[in-house]
């Protein structure tokens, strides 16, 4: 996947803070959502990605499109 020319991808910038809140690494990650570990260091990054990426993570971690993409995980 060439991230850098995906112009029209999405952005998923509360991955890394539902991950930490889940208590897992990047690898876990990547295993969970059937993806490489180096796009989810992009996704990390703010690097656009396939809207293909949301979708796996949607179904790997059992998060919402909505959560990763707009709200953080609630911290008590």
């Amino acid at each position: 996947m060439r991230t850098k020319d995906c112009k029209s991808g999405v952005v998923i910038p509360y991955l890394r803070a539902w991950r930490l809140w889940l208590g897992i690494s990047q690898r876990e990650v990547a295993y969970l959502a059937r993806m490489t570990h180096h796009t989810v260091e992009l996704i990390e990054r703010g690097e656009r990605v396939r809207q293909g990426a949301l979708a796996k993570l949607e179904r790997g971690l059992g998060i919402s499109e909505y959560e990763l993409l707009h709200t953080p995980p609630e911290e008590d």
